[in-house]
Formats: structure tokens, C-alpha cells, sequence
């Protein structure tokens, strides 16, 4: 008997009517449509949740204050169908809400559809992790984030400590810290995950300032990008649990998460920690719609880059490094983007660098990359 299609709609709260929707969206009220390859093609999901929060009780009318401004904006999509789906209802307990949403990914992505999550609390990337984890092998994740949230919490994790959850995970390859800031991080943290190839100094606030395209090929990799707005200062941001006055600045934020939609990889974004409780003049949902709108655009005008089409179609370079040690690059013209071809234990895996890496090993010098996969 063959299995049937799982009805996702039993999750969802109703979305909200046109015409709230702007033109270019197919957020038209109704949740019948069937979501295949044929159909939508990025899906919007809000969670309503803040079970696990500390510090931002608030949290959870994040989505809909979002919305508002996000159908307000103007854009003209000619190649992503996108459906909002409403918000995931509230379960009887935490761990119904958060099954659900694992479940809402999972059904998506196996239908090739990109989910779009407006939350909520940061915790709630656990269950898209184990979502797009249903249907991948292996995982890469990057978070922009001020702070590593790995805090050794007493009782059962929440939005301070939930990456303990994942970075044990064997199916996640590669996890990368964006725009943190080293006097919110300790000292025992940054070691701790420096050890683990989980953490690279060049990605702190100030290093990624100065040159922010550094941050490219590392969200081209991401199979999910898990953003927390007091990643963005409070003069911009003001809405947050943790408002600070430094950090990545409105317009370099929207720039990330351009570079994140580019990628051909990526299954999910989520947005979180965004607090209107504590917003002013509605100014971080304001400037959430317009990150998500410029995530959104970038998954517009994807080029089919590796994975999805075979690395073979790249132009080769043999680098040799010693007299007995290659390094392979591909190059790929159209962006102007690099790979590399690193040998681990169970396979050679290509991953996604930077031109100044290829220059690098031009110049007979190993790129940092190669030792983070390497010595894995």
C-alpha cells in the first residue's frame, strides 16, 4: 500500500487573508493547495512559540508583526512561487508545537520547497535542523548569532543553550558563528568550539565588518541559516531580548542574508528572538520584513549553482602544495565562485571557498579551510 501524503494544513493556524498579501505574493487565504515541485516553492511558517525563552517573553507575536510589513513591500519574483502558511498551532505541550514544525520541514523539503520560518525563539532551529536532517545525510549550519548559545543550562535546554543539542551531532558537518562578539562569548565557550572546527576568528563582528563577502562561501554551504536579531545593534534592532549598542548594522545584515539565499543548498532560514513587546515605531519587525525580503529575493535569482548541477561542468585547477600533495579547485565563471575538493576519511567532500583561498594554494600555502575540513 503506497504511503500517503501527510496533510501539513492540520498544523496550521488559518493565514491571513488578502488583502494583506501584497500582488506578488500567493498568500490568498486558502491552504488547500497541494505543495509539490509543480506547485509553491518557498513556504512562509510562522511559530508563535517562547517556551524555552529566558529573557524575551514576547517573542511569539514576532510573526505576525513581521508579516505586516513584509506584504507592504514591493518586488516583482518571476521564478519562486511563495505560499504563507500561516502559523503552526500552539500544542498541548512544547513538544507538540515543536514536532510539528520538524514535521512542516521535513514534508517540505522533501517537495524541494525552501521554508521560510518567522519565529519565535532561536531553540526553535532544533527541530528545522532535524527537519531537513530527515532527508540529508549530512548537515552544514550557519548561525548569526552576537553569542554562542551553548550556556550550560540547568533542566531541559532553551533559547541560551540549544546548540548542545546539534553540535554533538554526527550529521552536522560544519557549523559556522557569524558577527559574534568576543566580549559576550567566555573563554572555556570559544575554546570549546574552536577545538571542534565550530567557530573561526575571522567571522567575529569586527573582522566580518571589514569584509563581509568572507562570510560567502560559508553561507552558500548552509544547508540552514539560524538568524538572531541581537546579532544587529540596538539602534537598529531595538526589538530583542539582549539589545546591545554594537553589532552587524541594518543594511549589512539585509547583505547576509542575501548571500545566504544565493545558495543553491540552503532548505531553511529561520528569524528569531524579534520582540515587539519591546520594539520602537514597530522598527525591528520593519527591518525583519526587509531581511526576509532580501532572503526571499536572493532564492529568486539562484543560477543553479553546485549542488545543483554536478561540479564536473566547473572549470578544474590541480594546485600542487609539496611534492606529493594536490589540491583541486573548481571554478565556476558566471559569479565568479570557488570549490574545493578536500579528502576526508569517508570521501572527498567539495565545499564551497573563496578565490583568495585558490590563491592561496597558488602561492604554495594550505587555506584555513583545508585544515577545518581536513582535520576533522
Amino acid at each position: 500500500m503506497k504511503n500517503e501524503e501527510p496533510d501539513i494544513r492540520l498544523y496550521f493556524d488559518q493565514p491571513h487573508p488578502a488583502p494583506m498579501a501584497a500582488p506578488y505574493m500567493d498568500a490568498d487565504g486558502t491552504l488547500g493547495v497541494q505543495l509539490t515541485a509543480e506547485g509553491y516553492n518557498v513556504a512562509i511558517v510562522g511559530v508563535q512559540s517562547e517556551y524555552h525563552s529566558l529573557a524575551n517573553k514576547g517573542c511569539a507575536l514576532a510573526p505576525d508583526a513581521i508579516r505586516k510589513y513584509l506584504y507592504a513591500l514591493c518586488g516583482s519574483f518571476k521564478n519562486i512561487k511563495i505560499a504563507d502558511l500561516g502559523n503552526i498551532k500552539a500544542g498541548k505541550t512544547e513538544r507538540d508545537t515543536l514536532f510539528a514544525l520538524k514535521s512542516v520541514v521535513t514534508h517540505l523539503d522533501q517537495h524541494h520547497v525552501t521554508t521560510v520560518v518567522l519565529g519565535g525563539t532561536q531553540d526553535l532551529t532544533v527541530p528545522i535542523y532535524m527537519g531537513l536532517k530527515s532527508n540529508r545525510k549530512e548537515m552544514n549550519m550557519a548561525v548569526i548569532d552576537s553569542r554562542i548559545d551553548a550556556q550550560k543550562a540547568a533542566g531541559k535546554f532553551n533559547s541560551q543553550s540549544w546548540m548542545n543539542k546539534l553540535t554533538a551531532d554526527k550529521a552536522l558537518k560544519k557549523c559556522d558563528l557569524l558577527a559574534f562578539q568576543g566580549y559576550l562569548i567566555s573563554e572555556h565557550q570559544y575554546e570549546t568550539l574552536l577545538v571542534r572546527n565550530l567557530i573561526d576568528p575571522q567571522y567575529r563582528l569586527g573582522k566580518l565588518r571589514n569584509n563581509l563577502i568572507a562570510a560567502e562561501p560559508v553561507l552558500r554551504d548552509a544547508d540552514l541559516l539560524s538568524f538572531d536579531i541581537n546579532a544587529i545593534r540596538q539602534a537598529d534592532a531595538p526589538g530583542c531580548g539582549t539589545p546591545s549598542p554594537n553589532g552587524l548594522t541594518g543594511e549589512e545584515a539585509c547583505q547576509l542574508m542575501r548571500l545566504a539565499g544565493c545558495s543553491d543548498r540552503i532548505g531553511a532560514m529561520g528569524l528569531f528572538e524579534v520582540n515587539p513587546n519591546t520594539d520602537q515605531g514597530e522598527q525591528t519587525a520593519a527591518l525583519s520584513a526587509q531581511l526576509t525580503w532580501h532572503f526571499l529575493e536572493a532564492l529568486d535569482n539562484r543560477i543553479g549553482d553546485y549542488p545543483a548541477q554536478s561540479i564536473s561542468k566547473y572549470q578544474k585547477y590541480v594546485v600542487p602544495i609539496t611534492d606529493d600533495t594536490d589540491m583541486i579547485f573548481f571554478h565556476g565563471q558566471l559569479r565568479n565562485r570557488w570549490w574545493m575538493a578536500i579528502p576526508m576519511k569517508d570521501k572527498t567532500r567539495i565545499v564551497a571557498c573563496s578565490a583568495s583561498d585558490y590563491e592561496q594554494a597558488s602561492n604554495s600555502k594550505a587555506p584555513d579551510i583545508w585544515y577545518r575540513y581536513f582535520m576533522k
